[in-house]
C-alpha cells in the first residue's frame, strides 16, 4: 500500500470515528457495563497489541479510553471501521466470549457480542433541532451524528432536503386562485414558497454520507393527496428530492405510506426504478396501528395494502424496493396474530421503525421498555442481520438518558432472538451457523448424479452431515442383528452388504463401524463387503481408504450399479443380504433413487434388505416474493447466463419457473401443512412403475401470494430408524438436504377462504425422469375452476437424465 493511500485509509477511520463517537465526550456516564477481558485493562502490552493493526493513533487512543471505561456503545462503531479480518481479529482479543458477562437489562440477557450485528438508527425530527434552529441543524449534520454516536445509534435518517423544508406547512399555505396551473407556477402561488433544499454535501465525505446516512423525504410530501394541488406540488417536490438523494449518493430513502392506496406516489417510484435506474434502496414505512385501515367498507388489510403497492410498482427487486413496519403504540389485529403477521417473513422486511410513545415504563426499576405484544412482534419477525431499526421522537425531545434507553431495549430482544437463532437445535429447524449463512435463500441446481459427476466439494458436504451417518449405522446394525437373529446356526454365516453409490465412502465406513459393534455379542459370522461407485474420480478415494483405513477389506467396483448382472454371472459378486444406498434428493425421488435401485433387482436375494426401505416426499404452499424474484432473475439475458439448464434439450430454455430449486429456506411464509405427495418402497419385486399422479387440496386461511410449494421428505431406513426433513418432524441437527422450490410462473393471489388444487405428476421415458405441475384455483366471485398454465411439459426445462 502506498504511504499516500495509507494516510488517506487513517484519515478516513478518524473521521468515521469522530463523527460516530465524538472523540469519547461527555456522555460516558450513559455507557452500559463493560463485556470486554478485564485482564486488559491493567495490561501494559495493550498498545503492543492494537500496534498489531493499521490504526491511525486518534483511533489507538479512542479504543484504549472506551476499554478502560468500559464504554461497549463507543467501541463498537470503532470496529466497525474495520477491515472485516482485522475487525474480527480485534474484536476476538477484546472482548470476553464467556457467558457470565451478560447483564439482565431489564428483564431479559444482553451479551455484547450481539451487538455488533444490530444497526439502530436515530430519526431525526424538529424535537431534536440543535439550538432551536433549523438551518443550523442542517448545517451541523456532523455533530448531530457525533452526539446519536454517543447515545449507541449507528446511523441517523434525516430529511434529505432538510428541516426547514421538513416542516413546510401545506395547510397554512393554500394556493390562490386556485390549482389550475403548470407546477413551475404553483410554487409561485403559494402564500410561503416551498424551502429551497439547504442539506450541503461538503460537510461530510462521501463515504460518510453513505455509512451513517439514510433519508427521509419532507414529511408534508403526499402525491395522492385529496387537495390536487398538494398532490401536484408534491409530486414535483419528491422529484427534487430524489434527484438529490441520488446526487449525494446516499442508499436509501424512508416513504411513509399516507393511504390505502397510493397509485402516484408508485407511479414516481416506479420511473425512478425502471426508467431511471435509481440505485439507492427505497424503505416504504407502514403504520403498525388502524389509521390505513379506517373508512369505507374496503376490507383489506395492512399486508394486502403493502402486497397492492408493491404490485403498482411492478414488484421491482426487494434489493431495491423494501418495506418497514412503523411501530405505533396501538397495533392492528393483524400484529396481534402469528398466523397472519408471519406474512410479513415472505416479504422484504428490512426494517423496524419505533416512535418513543410505543415505549412504556418497567414496574420495578422504571426504565424504558416495550409492552409483550411489541416485544414479540420485533422477535419474531426479526430473522436478517440486514435488518435495521429506526426511533424517532415526534412530540417532544427526549433526553439523552431515555435515548441511551431506548437503543439498549432494542438490542436486548433483537440479541436475545440473534442468540437463539445461533444457538437453536430444535427439531424444527437447523440453525443458520450448521447449515452455512452462504446458503441461506440462495438457489442451487438440484444434482443429477446419474448424468453428471459430483466433485470432492459436494461429497465433503454431504459428510459433514452430524446426524445423517450415525442414523445409517444404526439402520446397518439392526438389520445385521435380524439376519444373525433368524439365521442361528452353528456354522459361521456370511453376510454380503453391497453399498451402491459409494462416493467417497462414508456409507463403508458406517458399515463397518456397525461390524465392530455387533461382534461386540455375536461372533459367528463373516461380513463381505463390496462397494460400487460409477464416478472414476471419487474411485480413486475409495481405493485410497480401502489401502489406508479399511484395511482392504472392501471390494471395490468401478461401474454403474444397474450394470452388476454381467458381474454376478461371471461370479465376481454375490447376491446380498443388505443393500445401502444414499441416493435420495430434497424431494425424495428427484435424484432418480427408485431408477438406480431399481436397476439392481435383478441380482437380489427374495430376503435380501434395502436400506432405505422406504420414503415419502411432501408438499406444502408457501408466500415469498424474495425466492419468486430470485428465480425470475435469472432468465437469460446479455450480464446473466443464468443456472445451467436442466431441461430435456439444453440448448432451449423455456421458463426458469419450470424447474426446481433446492434452497434453505428463511425469508417466507408457509400458507399450509405439508401433504404427502409420493411414495415409493424398495426392493421393488412387483416391478411397479415409477411413475406417479398426485392432487393435494389446500385452503387459504388468510388473504396471501402463493409463489409455489416447498418440498420435502421423510425416509424409513430400517424399521423405526428414519431421517425427515419435513416442518414439525425435521431430524435434529441433520444438515444434508434443504427443501426443494416448485415455483409458480406468476404468484397467484388468494383471498380467506380460497379453495385451490395442486396437480403435479412424475413422468418418464427411455432417457429420463421429469415432474409437470399446475394449480387449479376457485375464482375469488364466479367460483369457477381456473387452471394456470401446465408446468414443465415434456422435461422442457427440467428434465432427469438416466444417462
Amino acid at each position: 500500500m502506498s504511504k499516500a493511500n495509507k494516510n488517506k485509509k487513517k484519515k478516513d477511520k478518524k473521521d468515521a470515528a469522530d463523527i460516530i463517537t465524538g472523540g469519547g465526550s461527555e456522555n460516558q456516564s450513559q455507557s452500559p457495563p463493560t463485556y470486554f477481558d478485564e485482564s486488559l485493562l491493567a495490561d501494559p502490552s495493550i498498545n503492543e497489541l492494537l500496534g498489531r493493526f493499521d490504526l491511525p493513533d486518534i483511533l489507538k487512543e479512542t479504543l484504549i479510553k472506551c476499554i478502560r471505561e468500559g464504554n461497549t456503545s463507543g467501541i463498537d462503531p470503532l470496529l466497525y471501521q474495520l477491515d472485516g479480518e482485522e475487525q474480527r481479529e480485534l474484536a476476538a482479543s477484546l472482548l470476553a466470549p464467556k457467558d457470565n458477562y451478560a447483564v439482565q437489562y431489564p428483564n431479559l440477557t444482553y451479551t455484547h457480542a450481539n451487538n455488533r450485528g444490530i444497526h439502530v438508527g436515530w430519526f431525526a425530527s424538529i424535537t431534536d433541532l440543535i439550538q432551536g434552529d433549523k438551518q443550523r441543524t442542517d448545517h451541523s449534520l456532523a455533530t448531530f451524528c457525533k452526539t446519536h454516536g454517543n447515545f449507541g445509534y449507528n446511523f441517523v435518517c434525516y430529511p434529505v432536503g432538510g428541516m426547514q423544508r421538513a416542516y413546510w406547512n401545506p395547510q397554512q399555505n393554500t394556493p390562490v386562485p386556485s390549482i389550475d396551473l403548470p407546477d413551475l407556477q404553483l410554487q409561485n402561488h403559494l402564500n410561503t414558497p416551498v424551502p429551497s433544499i439547504d442539506l450541503p454535501d461538503l460537510q461530510l465525505q462521501n463515504h460518510l454520507w453513505e455509512t451513517y446516512i439514510n433519508a427521509t423525504i419532507s414529511f408534508w410530501i403526499d402525491p395522492d393527496a385529496s387537495d390536487e394541488w398538494l398532490a401536484k406540488l408534491s409530486e414535483t417536490k419528491l422529484d427534487e428530492e430524489l434527484s438529490y438523494l441520488a446526487y449525494l449518493g446516499l442508499r436509501s430513502i424512508v416513504i411513509e405510506l399516507k393511504h390505502r392506496d397510493s397509485p402516484r406516489l408508485a407511479a414516481i417510484i416506479k420511473r425512478w426504478m425502471w426508467e431511471k435506474a435509481a440505485r439507492f434502496t427505497v424503505w416504504i414505512a407502514i403504520p403498525s396501528d388502524d389509521s390505513l385501515l379506517k373508512g369505507d367498507a374496503d376490507e383489506r388489510d395492512l399486508w394486502e395494502i403493502w402486497a397492492d403497492f408493491r404490485t403498482l410498482c411492478d414488484n421491482y427487486s426487494c434489493t431495491r424496493l423494501v418495506v418497514g413496519l412503523k411501530m405505533l403504540p396501538t397495533l392492528a389485529d393483524e400484529f396481534c396474530n402469528p398466523e397472519l403477521y408471519r406474512r410479513w417473513r415472505g416479504e422484504p422486511l428490512s426494517f423496524f421503525w419505533y416512535d418513543t410513545d410505543t415505549f412504556i415504563s418497567e414496574p420495578e426499576t422504571h426504565q424504558a421498555c416495550l409492552s409483550l405484544a411489541h416485544s414479540r412482534l420485533l422477535s419474531d419477525l426479526w430473522f436478517s442481520s440486514t435488518h435495521r431499526v429506526l426511533v424517532s421522537s415526534w412530540r417532544q425531545p427526549v433526553g439523552s438518558n431515555l435515548k441511551t434507553q431506548f437503543v439498549k431495549v432494542l438490542r436486548t430482544i433483537i440479541g436475545n432472538k440473534l442468540t437463539y437463532l445461533e444457538n437453536i437445535t430444535s427439531k424444527e429447524t437447523t440453525s443458520a451457523i450448521e447449515i452455512g449463512y452462504e446458503y441461506i435463500d440462495a438457489l442451487q441446481a438440484p444434482l443429477q448424479p446419474l448424468a453428471d459427476n459430483l466433485d470432492s466439494t459436494v461429497y465433503e458436504t454431504f459428510e459433514q452431515d452430524p446426524v445423517k451417518y450415525v442414523q445409517y449405522k444404526n439402520a446397518i446394525l439392526q438389520a445385521l442383528f435380524d439376519i444373525l437373529k433368524v439365521e442361528k446356526t452353528a456354522d459361521e454365516k456370511e453376510i454380503v452388504v453391497m453399498v451402491l453409490g459409494a462416493g467417497r465412502g462414508p456409507l463403508v465406513t458406517a458399515t463397518l463401524e456397525a461390524e465392530k459393534d455387533i461382534r461386540k455379542v455375536l461372533m459367528h459370522f463373516t461380513l463381505k463387503l463390496y462397494a460400487i461407485e460409477k464416478n472414476p474420480n471419487s474411485f480413486v478415494t475409495l481405493q485410497y481408504c480401502n489401502r489406508n483405513r479399511w484395511n482392504g477389506v472392501v471390494e471395490l467396483f468401478n461401474t454403474d450399479m444397474r450394470q452388476l448382472e454381467p458381474l454376478l454371472r461371471e461370479g465376481k459378486i454375490k447376491q446380498p443380504d443388505i443393500i445401502v444406498s444414499e441416493l435420495l434428493g430434497s424431494f425424495a425421488d428427484n435424484e432418480l433413487s427408485p431408477e438406480c435401485l431399481d436397476g439392481v433387482t435383478s441380482i437380489l436375494k427374495p430376503t435380501t434388505v434395502s436400506i432405505p426401505q422406504s420414503y415419502k416426499s411432501y408438499i406444502a404452499p408457501i408466500q415469498s416474493l424474495r425466492m419468486h424474484q430470485s428465480i425470475i432473475s435469472t432468465e437469460n439475458n446479455f450480464w446473466n447466463k443464468r443456472l445451467p439448464s436442466k431441461g430435456r434439450d439444453p440448448k432451449h430454455t423455456s421458463s426458469p419457473t419450470d424447474a426446481l430449486y433446492v434452497v434453505a429456506l428463511k425469508n417466507y411464509c408457509p400458507l399450509g401443512e405439508p401433504q404427502k405427495c409420493f411414495e415409493f418402497s424398495h426392493p421393488n419385486f412387483t416391478r411397479k412403475p415409477n411413475t406417479r399422479e398426485a392432487k393435494l387440496s389446500f385452503s387459504s386461511d388468510k388473504p396471501a401470494e402463493l409463489m409455489g410449494f416447498a418440498g420435502y421428505f421423510d425416509v424409513i431406513l430400517y424399521n423405526d430408524v428414519s431421517l425427515s426433513i419435513v416442518p414439525g418432524n425435521h431430524s435434529k441437527a441433520m444438515i444434508s438436504w434443504f427443501p426443494v422450490i416448485i415455483p409458480l410462473n406468476k404468484m397467484l393471489r388468494l383471498k380467506s377462504g380460497t379453495k385451490y388444487d395442486f396437480h403435479i405428476s412424475r413422468k418418464a421415458d427411455e432417457g429420463g425422469v421429469w415432474y409437470e405441475w399446475l394449480v387449479e384455483y376457485q375464482h375469488p366471485t364466479s367460483n369457477e375452476k381456473i387452471r394456470t398454465t401446465l408446468q414443465n411439459q415434456n422435461g422442457s426445462e427440467y428434465y432427469l437424465r438416466l444417462n
